[in-house]
């Protein structure tokens, strides 16, 4: 099949990161795939060093009319089987380009969700999701649960950890993200006198006041803001325990690229988190809850057979559940699903 990969994000992130997936998982099936995406994207750069299909969309927003007409002209000329829109920007364009002559296919990289009723088939990251999209009025045979994807040759960690151990976390600097929690919960570690280190990578605009928080929790020294991480293989070889602290966290593709690495996870129980963590493959604490939070790293810190048993059954997850082999699997599943077969030729339409 031919399939339009569109995503409009400007910047680095969870749904930048997942559209590339889906080039990658869809490529790795057989499928022909073109990128559409806004000019100067970060994504770019990723694309064009795979040699991958790319166009380029200026647009103002979701509304632009111009922008629509430069998709729908796009469309024509490529005449894919079927348009996958990443994002509510993107699901505007190509609804309004497509006027129902493509099947524009939505996917849902968090809650913000109304509009894929007006799709042709949504694809939802977690199975919480796939409900909430049917209560909306999507019919369930237009619904497919289709997790996020993770690259699984990469680096794993090995056995013996860094002395003094290392926990990391990483992600944009918001308040969803909960990092303040995470550096409560550091700061509770430095009080207790146990030994370790710690880095937070990422950037975004509570950077100021989270340096400012470590300072106070008395971390001047033991925890790094290395910016935002563009060497995740390294990251991971970096630390013995990744921390996911998140307040809403519709996935959590950095979860499973813990789990890819070889690194144990402590994370807190927020929607994505909730129905990838299964307590063998990594530690589940409360919301907003640094206490159990630095309880739940202490102990994994202090018993290095727990922890590398944890990372081994992240690892198989992976493998198994999110690998770009499996996605792609279930994304041809679901395309075969969608898109309806060709007539043969001289027949007529019913």
């Amino acid at each position: 099949m031919h399939i339009l990969n569109v995503m409009l994000g400007k910047k680095a992130g969870g749904v930048e990161q997942a559209a590339l997936d889906y080039h990658r998982a869809l490529t790795g099936q057989g499928h022909r795939v073109t990128n559409v995406t806004r000019p100067g994207a970060w994504a770019d750069a990723r694309l064009d060093a795979w040699g991958a299909a790319r166009l380029s969309l200026p647009h103002i927003a979701e509304w632009d009319p111009i922008a629509a007409f430069r998709l729908r002209r796009m469309m024509a000329r490529l005449a894919p089987d079927a348009v996958i829109a990443h994002s509510n920007r993107a699901l505007g364009l190509c609804l309004a380009a497509s006027r129902g002559r493509w099947p524009v296919i939505a996917v849902t990289h968090n809650y913000s969700i109304r509009r894929v009723v007006k799709a042709d088939a949504v694809l939802c990251i977690t199975r919480d999701l796939c409900a909430r999209v049917v209560a909306l009025g999507v019919a369930p045979d237009r619904v497919f649960h289709i997790p996020n994807m993770v690259e699984i040759e990469v680096p794993v960690h090995g056995p013996d950890a860094h002395r003094p151990p290392v926990i990391g976390a990483l992600g944009r600097f918001v308040e969803k993200k909960g990092f303040d929690c995470y550096i409560d919960a550091l700061g509770l570690l430095r009080r207790r006198g146990i030994d370790f280190r710690a880095i937070l990578g990422g950037k975004g605009e509570l950077g100021e006041a989270l340096h400012a928080r470590a300072v106070a929790a008395g971390l001047g020294d033991l925890l790094a803001f290395p910016g935002w991480i563009e060497d995740r293989d390294a990251f991971y070889a970096g630390i013995d325990l990744f921390c996911l602290p998140s307040r809403h966290e519709p996935f959590g593709i950095v979860a499973i690229e813990a789990f890819a690495h070889g690194v144990a996870l402590v994370s807190t129980a927020s929607e994505g988190p909730r129905e990838i963590v299964d307590g063998e493959n990594g530690v589940l604490v409360p919301i907003d809850d640094a206490p159990a939070l630095a309880d739940a790293i202490a102990a994994l810190l202090a018993d290095d057979a727990r922890r590398q048993k944890i990372a081994a059954a992240g690892r198989a997850a992976a493998i198994e559940c999110y690998s770009m082999e499996a996605g792609g699997r279930r994304l041809s599943d679901a395309l075969r699903r969608i898109i309806p077969p060709p007539r043969p030729p001289g027949t007529c339409s019913p």
